[in-house]
Protein backbone atom coordinates (compact mmCIF):
# COMPACT_ATOMS: atom_id res chain seq x y z
CA UNK A 1 0.00 0.00 0.00
CA UNK A 2 1.11 3.49 -1.10
CA UNK A 3 -0.47 6.72 -0.37
CA UNK A 4 0.73 9.68 -1.67
CA UNK A 5 0.34 13.73 -1.82
CA UNK A 6 1.43 17.01 -3.87
CA UNK A 7 -0.11 20.79 -3.74
CA UNK A 8 0.71 22.09 -6.93
CA UNK A 9 0.42 26.41 -6.80
CA UNK A 10 0.59 28.92 -9.16
CA UNK A 11 3.92 31.19 -8.16
CA UNK A 12 2.34 33.81 -9.99
CA UNK A 13 -0.51 34.45 -8.20
CA UNK A 14 0.04 33.30 -4.19
CA UNK A 15 2.88 32.16 -1.78
CA UNK A 16 2.25 29.57 0.37
CA UNK A 17 2.69 29.93 3.99
CA UNK A 18 5.26 28.72 6.14
CA UNK A 19 2.83 27.29 8.78
CA UNK A 20 0.71 25.70 6.28
CA UNK A 21 3.75 23.71 4.24
CA UNK A 22 4.88 22.71 8.19
CA UNK A 23 1.53 21.15 8.41
CA UNK A 24 1.24 19.36 4.50
CA UNK A 25 5.03 17.78 5.63
CA UNK A 26 4.63 16.80 8.57
CA UNK A 27 1.36 15.87 8.48
CA UNK A 28 0.23 14.74 5.17
CA UNK A 29 4.15 13.79 3.82
CA UNK A 30 2.89 16.50 1.32
CA UNK A 31 5.71 18.01 -1.09
CA UNK A 32 4.98 21.33 -2.58
CA UNK A 33 5.63 22.71 -6.19
CA UNK A 34 5.49 26.06 -7.28
CA UNK A 35 4.46 25.95 -10.94
CA UNK A 36 3.62 28.77 -13.69
CA UNK A 37 0.30 26.96 -14.36
CA UNK A 38 0.17 29.07 -17.57
CA UNK A 39 2.62 26.69 -18.84
CA UNK A 40 1.46 23.93 -20.30
CA UNK A 41 4.60 22.16 -19.38
CA UNK A 42 2.59 22.70 -15.56
CA UNK A 43 0.07 19.70 -16.92
CA UNK A 44 3.10 17.90 -17.78
CA UNK A 45 4.72 17.73 -14.69
CA UNK A 46 1.56 17.03 -12.68
CA UNK A 47 0.47 14.06 -14.68
CA UNK A 48 4.12 12.75 -14.50
CA UNK A 49 3.70 12.85 -10.53
CA UNK A 50 0.46 11.21 -10.93
CA UNK A 51 1.54 8.39 -13.03
CA UNK A 52 4.84 8.10 -10.97
CA UNK A 53 2.83 7.31 -7.74
CA UNK A 54 0.39 4.91 -9.82
CA UNK A 55 3.30 2.92 -10.95
CA UNK A 56 2.10 3.78 -14.75
CA UNK A 57 -1.30 2.67 -14.10
CA UNK A 58 -3.21 5.99 -14.49
CA UNK A 59 -1.14 8.40 -16.65
CA UNK A 60 -2.69 11.64 -16.26
CA UNK A 61 -5.52 13.93 -14.15
CA UNK A 62 -5.24 16.75 -15.74
CA UNK A 63 -5.97 17.85 -19.51
CA UNK A 64 -4.63 21.57 -18.87
CA UNK A 65 -3.63 24.40 -16.51
CA UNK A 66 -4.84 27.93 -16.57
CA UNK A 67 -3.50 31.08 -15.85
CA UNK A 68 -6.25 31.82 -13.17
CA UNK A 69 -5.91 28.14 -11.58
CA UNK A 70 -4.52 28.94 -8.09
CA UNK A 71 -3.69 25.44 -6.64
CA UNK A 72 -3.80 22.18 -7.34
CA UNK A 73 -4.02 19.26 -4.27
CA UNK A 74 -3.15 15.80 -5.26
CA UNK A 75 -3.74 12.77 -3.42
CA UNK A 76 -2.74 9.07 -4.81
CA UNK A 77 -3.72 5.36 -3.47
CA UNK A 78 -1.40 2.70 -4.79
CA UNK A 79 -2.30 -1.23 -3.77
CA UNK A 80 -0.95 -4.70 -5.35
CA UNK A 81 -1.01 -7.64 -3.40
CA UNK A 82 -1.41 -10.97 -3.79
CA UNK A 83 -4.45 -13.26 -2.19
CA UNK A 84 -3.16 -14.91 1.25
CA UNK A 85 -5.25 -18.10 -0.86
CA UNK A 86 -5.16 -17.59 -4.48
CA UNK A 87 -7.59 -18.96 -7.31
CA UNK A 88 -6.00 -21.73 -9.26
CA UNK A 89 -6.28 -20.67 -12.68
CA UNK A 90 -7.09 -23.84 -14.15
CA UNK A 91 -10.21 -23.42 -12.30
CA UNK A 92 -11.20 -20.72 -14.07
CA UNK A 93 -14.41 -20.73 -16.94
CA UNK A 94 -16.62 -19.25 -18.44
CA UNK A 95 -20.19 -19.11 -16.46
CA UNK A 96 -22.89 -16.58 -16.79
CA UNK A 97 -23.31 -13.24 -14.65
CA UNK A 98 -26.63 -12.24 -14.33
CA UNK A 99 -27.44 -8.50 -15.10
CA UNK A 100 -30.18 -6.40 -13.66
CA UNK A 101 -31.90 -5.98 -16.74
CA UNK A 102 -32.77 -9.74 -16.53
CA UNK A 103 -29.92 -10.69 -19.69
CA UNK A 104 -26.80 -12.53 -18.95
CA UNK A 105 -23.27 -13.03 -20.31
CA UNK A 106 -20.68 -15.08 -19.94
CA UNK A 107 -17.29 -14.23 -17.73
CA UNK A 108 -14.20 -15.63 -16.47
CA UNK A 109 -15.58 -16.95 -13.29
CA UNK A 110 -12.31 -17.86 -10.49
CA UNK A 111 -13.19 -20.94 -8.09
CA UNK A 112 -11.78 -21.71 -5.01
CA UNK A 113 -13.06 -24.18 -1.70
CA UNK A 114 -11.16 -22.40 1.34
CA UNK A 115 -12.09 -22.02 4.81
CA UNK A 116 -13.76 -18.11 4.38
CA UNK A 117 -15.19 -15.76 6.90
CA UNK A 118 -18.61 -15.45 6.23
CA UNK A 119 -22.08 -13.81 6.96
CA UNK A 120 -25.21 -13.97 5.36
CA UNK A 121 -28.63 -12.86 6.40
CA UNK A 122 -31.61 -12.24 4.11
CA UNK A 123 -30.24 -9.14 2.95
CA UNK A 124 -26.87 -9.68 1.63
CA UNK A 125 -24.25 -11.91 1.70
CA UNK A 126 -20.38 -11.07 2.38
CA UNK A 127 -17.53 -12.80 1.58
CA UNK A 128 -14.05 -11.70 3.22
CA UNK A 129 -10.55 -12.46 0.64
CA UNK A 130 -7.68 -11.54 2.60
CA UNK A 131 -3.78 -10.65 1.40
CA UNK A 132 -0.65 -11.09 1.89
CA UNK A 133 -0.34 -12.69 5.69
CA UNK A 134 -3.84 -11.91 6.46
CA UNK A 135 -3.19 -9.31 9.22
CA UNK A 136 -3.56 -6.00 7.28
CA UNK A 137 -5.45 -5.50 3.96
CA UNK A 138 -8.69 -8.09 2.77
CA UNK A 139 -10.90 -7.55 0.21
CA UNK A 140 -14.82 -7.80 1.40
CA UNK A 141 -17.26 -9.14 -1.27
CA UNK A 142 -21.00 -8.21 -0.35
CA UNK A 143 -23.59 -9.73 -2.86
CA UNK A 144 -26.78 -8.85 -2.34
CA UNK A 145 -30.43 -11.03 -2.27
CA UNK A 146 -32.66 -8.24 -4.23
CA UNK A 147 -30.67 -8.07 -7.52
CA UNK A 148 -33.72 -5.82 -8.89
CA UNK A 149 -32.71 -2.36 -7.04
CA UNK A 150 -29.98 -0.43 -8.42
CA UNK A 151 -26.96 -1.16 -6.71
CA UNK A 152 -25.86 2.24 -6.38
CA UNK A 153 -29.05 3.20 -4.39
CA UNK A 154 -28.77 -0.32 -2.41
CA UNK A 155 -25.64 0.53 -1.32
CA UNK A 156 -26.06 4.14 -0.22
CA UNK A 157 -28.26 2.62 2.36
CA UNK A 158 -25.30 0.14 4.05
CA UNK A 159 -23.78 2.34 6.31
CA UNK A 160 -20.95 1.58 8.81
CA UNK A 161 -23.40 0.24 11.91
CA UNK A 162 -25.09 -2.27 9.59
CA UNK A 163 -21.49 -3.05 7.89
CA UNK A 164 -20.61 -3.41 11.72
CA UNK A 165 -23.17 -5.99 13.31
CA UNK A 166 -21.99 -8.05 10.12
CA UNK A 167 -18.58 -8.22 10.34
CA UNK A 168 -18.82 -9.09 14.00
CA UNK A 169 -20.97 -11.80 13.11
CA UNK A 170 -18.99 -13.40 10.62
CA UNK A 171 -17.53 -16.87 10.86
CA UNK A 172 -14.97 -18.95 9.49
CA UNK A 173 -16.74 -21.77 6.76
CA UNK A 174 -15.66 -24.04 4.18
CA UNK A 175 -16.78 -22.35 1.00
CA UNK A 176 -17.10 -22.81 -2.75
CA UNK A 177 -16.94 -19.43 -4.20
CA UNK A 178 -17.02 -18.63 -7.62
CA UNK A 179 -16.22 -14.86 -8.07
CA UNK A 180 -16.08 -13.55 -11.79
CA UNK A 181 -12.83 -11.73 -12.92
CA UNK A 182 -12.79 -8.29 -13.85
CA UNK A 183 -10.75 -4.69 -14.47
CA UNK A 184 -12.24 -1.57 -14.82
CA UNK A 185 -10.43 2.20 -15.54
CA UNK A 186 -13.28 4.59 -13.90
CA UNK A 187 -13.33 8.69 -14.68
CA UNK A 188 -15.08 11.05 -12.32
CA UNK A 189 -14.69 14.78 -13.56
CA UNK A 190 -16.85 16.25 -11.24
CA UNK A 191 -16.91 15.21 -7.60
CA UNK A 192 -18.51 18.62 -6.47
CA UNK A 193 -22.16 16.91 -6.09
CA UNK A 194 -20.77 14.23 -3.91
CA UNK A 195 -18.25 16.48 -1.69
CA UNK A 196 -21.64 18.64 -1.12
CA UNK A 197 -23.25 15.24 -0.15
CA UNK A 198 -20.91 14.66 2.37
CA UNK A 199 -21.03 18.25 4.20
CA UNK A 200 -18.53 20.28 2.03
CA UNK A 201 -20.71 22.46 0.53
CA UNK A 202 -19.39 25.53 1.56
CA UNK A 203 -15.84 24.53 0.70
CA UNK A 204 -17.75 24.42 -3.25
CA UNK A 205 -19.92 27.26 -3.22
CA UNK A 206 -16.98 30.07 -4.10
CA UNK A 207 -18.97 32.56 -2.18
CA UNK A 208 -17.56 34.70 1.21
CA UNK A 209 -18.32 31.58 3.46
CA UNK A 210 -15.71 29.44 2.45
CA UNK A 211 -11.83 30.30 3.93
CA UNK A 212 -8.98 28.72 2.79
CA UNK A 213 -6.54 31.92 3.67
CA UNK A 214 -4.72 30.08 6.39
CA UNK A 215 -2.94 28.27 2.87
CA UNK A 216 -1.15 31.11 1.31
CA UNK A 217 -0.22 34.65 1.57
CA UNK A 218 -3.86 36.74 0.64
CA UNK A 219 -3.67 39.26 -2.02
CA UNK A 220 -7.16 40.70 -2.46
CA UNK A 221 -9.38 40.53 0.31
CA UNK A 222 -13.61 40.55 0.59
CA UNK A 223 -15.13 42.80 3.23
CA UNK A 224 -14.94 40.52 5.80
CA UNK A 225 -10.61 40.22 5.48
CA UNK A 226 -10.22 37.10 3.78
CA UNK A 227 -9.86 36.21 0.30
CA UNK A 228 -12.36 34.26 -1.65
CA UNK A 229 -11.25 30.48 -2.56
CA UNK A 230 -13.26 27.93 -3.06
CA UNK A 231 -12.94 24.50 -4.52
CA UNK A 232 -13.62 24.68 -8.00
CA UNK A 233 -12.96 21.72 -9.11
CA UNK A 234 -12.82 17.59 -8.16
CA UNK A 235 -11.81 15.00 -10.27
CA UNK A 236 -10.66 11.08 -9.53
CA UNK A 237 -9.80 8.22 -11.98
CA UNK A 238 -9.69 4.83 -10.68
CA UNK A 239 -7.59 1.70 -12.00
CA UNK A 240 -9.00 -1.83 -10.43
CA UNK A 241 -7.56 -5.23 -11.61
CA UNK A 242 -8.80 -8.23 -9.89
CA UNK A 243 -7.52 -11.98 -10.33
CA UNK A 244 -6.58 -15.32 -9.67
CA UNK A 245 -3.21 -14.00 -7.89
CA UNK A 246 -4.72 -11.05 -5.98
CA UNK A 247 -5.48 -7.42 -6.84
CA UNK A 248 -3.66 -3.95 -7.70
CA UNK A 249 -5.91 -0.48 -7.42
CA UNK A 250 -4.62 2.66 -8.15
CA UNK A 251 -6.92 5.57 -7.40
CA UNK A 252 -5.32 9.64 -7.62
CA UNK A 253 -7.56 12.43 -7.07
CA UNK A 254 -7.40 16.04 -7.51
CA UNK A 255 -8.77 18.90 -6.08
CA UNK A 256 -8.67 22.32 -8.27
CA UNK A 257 -8.84 25.58 -5.52
CA UNK A 258 -9.61 28.65 -7.11
CA UNK A 259 -9.29 32.10 -5.45
CA UNK A 260 -11.84 34.21 -7.21
CA UNK A 261 -6.49 -27.06 -11.15
CA UNK A 262 -7.70 -30.40 -9.30
CA UNK A 263 -10.93 -31.80 -7.77
CA UNK A 264 -12.65 -29.78 -5.01
CA UNK A 265 -12.48 -30.67 -1.54
CA UNK A 266 -16.07 -31.15 0.28
CA UNK A 267 -17.06 -27.67 1.29
CA UNK A 268 -20.18 -26.69 3.48
CA UNK A 269 -21.98 -24.12 1.30
CA UNK A 270 -21.51 -22.68 -2.18
CA UNK A 271 -21.14 -19.06 -2.69
CA UNK A 272 -21.71 -18.19 -6.31
CA UNK A 273 -20.89 -13.94 -6.93
CA UNK A 274 -23.39 -13.92 -10.20
CA UNK A 275 -24.91 -11.04 -9.73
CA UNK A 276 -23.96 -7.38 -9.42
CA UNK A 277 -21.81 -7.05 -6.09
CA UNK A 278 -20.20 -4.83 -3.96
CA UNK A 279 -16.80 -4.66 -2.85
CA UNK A 280 -14.55 -2.86 -0.22
CA UNK A 281 -10.57 -2.47 0.31
CA UNK A 282 -9.95 -2.81 3.87
CA UNK A 283 -6.90 -2.27 5.98
CA UNK A 284 -7.69 -3.98 8.97
CA UNK A 285 -5.97 -2.51 12.24
CA UNK A 286 -7.75 0.52 12.24
CA UNK A 287 -10.84 -0.46 10.46
CA UNK A 288 -10.59 1.58 7.93
CA UNK A 289 -12.29 1.37 4.24
CA UNK A 290 -9.83 2.16 1.83
CA UNK A 291 -11.72 1.58 -1.24
CA UNK A 292 -14.96 1.16 -2.49
CA UNK A 293 -16.73 0.12 -5.75
CA UNK A 294 -19.63 -1.78 -7.86
CA UNK A 295 -19.47 -4.10 -10.06
CA UNK A 296 -22.65 -4.27 -12.34
CA UNK A 297 -20.96 -6.01 -15.01
CA UNK A 298 -17.49 -7.66 -15.25
CA UNK A 299 -17.59 -8.29 -18.97
CA UNK A 300 -18.10 -4.18 -19.57
CA UNK A 301 -15.97 -3.60 -16.42
CA UNK A 302 -12.30 -2.71 -18.26
CA UNK A 303 -14.29 0.29 -20.04
CA UNK A 304 -15.00 3.84 -18.19
CA UNK A 305 -18.61 3.08 -18.06
CA UNK A 306 -21.20 2.67 -15.44
CA UNK A 307 -20.58 -1.20 -15.55
CA UNK A 308 -17.82 -0.99 -12.21
CA UNK A 309 -17.94 2.59 -10.31
CA UNK A 310 -16.99 4.13 -6.87
CA UNK A 311 -19.78 3.46 -4.17
CA UNK A 312 -20.20 5.35 -1.62
CA UNK A 313 -18.89 4.90 1.36
CA UNK A 314 -20.66 3.36 4.58
CA UNK A 315 -21.66 6.37 6.85
CA UNK A 316 -19.73 5.25 10.24
CA UNK A 317 -17.05 2.91 10.76
CA UNK A 318 -15.63 1.51 13.70
CA UNK A 319 -12.50 2.90 15.67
Amino acid sequence: MQFANSIWYNRKRLTILPDFETIADEYYYSSIEALNLNNRNAAVQINQWVEQNTHHQVPDIVDHTRPDDDIYLLGSLYFRSDWQSPFDLANTSQELFHLRNGNARAVPFMHKVAVIRTFSDTAFTMVELPFGDGTTYSMLVILPENNRQPLAEWAAGLDGERLDDAMTKMTNQSIDLSLPRWEYNYAIDDLGGIFTRLGMSIAMTGEDESDFSNMFRPAARTANGRRPAWISKAAQRTCIRMNENGMEAAAPDAALVNIGGGPYAQAQRTIRVDHPFLYMLMEKQQGLVLLTGIVNDPAQADKTTDSAQPAPLPHKRRR
